[in-house]
């Protein structure tokens, strides 16, 4: 019996072990932070083994957790992992055209993470190189028939078209009957029918992107899925077949036709509806959708109805501007030449993005990751972008002006600011955070009433919270009259030249010596 005992709590210190066991990704000794798509994980942010990322361009599909040491090929041809301190081996392989298969792998074939096939045949492809329970099979170029037989099997597929139309046939899918993960790019001249992928009942993640689509309502039958991206297509103009998707849990039907929202009554689970570039007019039931948490709605009549989105700020998470080439931006920016580790981190609007940082701060590891006219709720939205993967050291961050110049309330801006903060204080415990009050200009002084209420609200949160941080950038601003200093501000009496952030950075500097002192 005592051994019994014993036994079991072995095997659940065990479990839990392995449970409390997360992942970390490294590339040439460079931490990095790819995304990571859901397949056997409920949501994004939470991997499973079984969920898919991406490095160095090579799709992946994820084994279990721990430090993934990836090592890259200068001709990007092959990638190299290991994972915590287990062997090293080769784990995705681009084959273009005729390329033999590299003699490691052709005399000791082992199954892949992930295989490119450039305008080559699955046919043509080792079968002992891929797992079609565990191997993401990515074409590239054409589908060809030759091979349709492993395709029915696999698991995770992606097809990339990009073959000038003319010039080949029309794509011909195959019955994926076991796809969890189905990624695909189509030319504008492509045309498929949805019927070989509605055969996949296992099917959890959907992907799109291009091209038209025959027979949409077809997707009714994928009744697993919970992540479906129908993007820039034409031929989907009806969300009819949500009604049978009971689990979705991120919708995103960008650039399509579609303009009626009824039909997502029945989608209970919804955390993420994205509508941008579509014609919609009014909000789906949202008393019918519980979960629904993140709404994007730019480029859409809908983004222009104040009244209507207003009321809704508190509760969830709105982008009514497109920021995703700038955040895409900082993400090159950041592959190209990497960001110092642990950076004193700026983060905020054309106030901070027009910063010359490392001149106002010499010395210090600072990054700028400031996009003009972006407001707390984007910085919110891009959180998990643009200050997550950096870990800074500390952060500071300018934003609400935008928000009160567009007609938020001060207390709108305060429960965003309480969301940033709540956002700082779970995901990277320890960091100081520091928030530069909304500034008093000349143009938008007929605001400064509704601005002063906000930046007294926040300053008397950050007095209650030793890590929470308010800095006096306002009081430098004023004149004897009090009122803004002209001599601190451009000619748009809006944004500050080089005098105006001089009063800034007196005030900054004087909190770093504090907090980041010696950097």
């Amino acid at each position: 019996m005592i051994l019994r005992t014993l036994l079991i709590l072995v095997l659940l210190s065990a479990t839990k072990a392995d449970a409390a066991k997360t992942y970390a990704f490294t590339l040439d000794g460079q931490r990095i932070h790819p995304t990571i798509y859901p397949v056997q994980g409920k949501r994004l942010g939470a991997p499973a083994a079984g969920d898919v990322t991406t490095v160095q361009d090579f799709p992946l599909v994820l084994r279990q957790p721990g430090h993934y040491s990836f090592r890259s090929d200068p001709d990007r041809k092959l990638l190299h992992a290991r994972i915590d301190k287990g062997p090293e081996r080769c784990v995705a392989l681009r084959l273009r055209g005729s390329d033999p298969i590299p003699e490691d792998l052709a005399k000791q074939p082992d199954a892949l993470w992930g295989i490119i096939l450039e305008f080559r045949a699955l046919r043509g492809t080792p079968p002992a190189l891929i797992d079609p329970q565990r191997t993401f099979v990515a074409c590239v170029g054409s589908i060809s028939p030759a091979g349709f037989d492993l395709a029915a099997n696999l698991h995770y597929f992606s097809f990339r078209s990009l073959a000038a139309p003319q010039l080949r046939p029309p794509p011909i899918l195959p019955d994926l009957l076991q796809a969890r993960f189905l990624d695909l790019e189509l030319r504008a001249g492509d045309s498929i029918s949805v019927l070989p992928i509605s055969k996949a009942s296992p099917l959890v993640n959907l992907n799109i992107k291009g091209g038209s689509l025959v027979g949409a309502e077809a997707l009714a039958a994928n009744r697993n899925l919970r992540f479906l991206k129908l993007r820039s297509l034409r031929g989907v103009d009806s969300l009819e077949f949500t009604r049978q998707l009971p689990h979705l849990r991120v919708l995103k039907v960008d650039e399509t036709e579609v303009a009626d929202l009824k039909p997502l009554a029945s989608c209970k689970e919804l955390r993420l509806l994205s509508l941008n570039a579509t014609q919609v007019t009014t909000l789906p039931p949202l008393e019918a959708l519980p979960a629904l948490r993140d709404l994007r709605l730019h480029s859409t009549p809908l983004a222009r109805k104040k009244a209507a989105i207003r009321p809704l700020r508190s509760k969830m998470n709105i982008l009514i501007k497109n920021w995703d080439p700038s955040i895409r931006a900082f993400e090159e920016a950041d592959q190209e030449n990497p960001p110092p580790a642990s950076p004193v981190l700026f983060v905020g609007s054309s106030s901070i993005r027009r910063w010359n940082l490392p001149s106002s701060f010499p010395g210090q590891p600072v990054l700028n990751r400031g996009f003009g006219g972006s407001e707390l709720s984007d910085a919110i939205l891009y959180f998990d972008r643009i200050v997550l993967p950096y870990r800074p050291r500390l952060i500071l961050l300018y934003e609400g002006d935008n928000d009160i110049g567009n007609g938020e309330t001060p207390d709108q801006v305060v429960a965003d600011y309480r969301r940033f903060a709540k956002l700082v204080r779970t995901k990277l415990p320890g960091t100081h955070f520091a928030f530069l009050p909304i500034k008093p200009s000349l143009k938008r002084w007929n605001l400064w009433p509704e601005m002063k209420r906000a930046n007294e609200a926040i300053q008397q949160l950050c007095a209650e919270d030793d890590y929470l941080h308010h800095l006096d950038t306002v009081t430098p601003m004023l004149g004897e009259d009090g009122k803004p200093m002209p001599a601190l501000f451009e000619e748009d009496g809006l944004h500050l030249n080089p005098a105006g952030y001089r009063a800034w950075t007196r005030v900054v500097s004087s909190w770093l010596a504090e907090h980041a002192p010696g950097s």
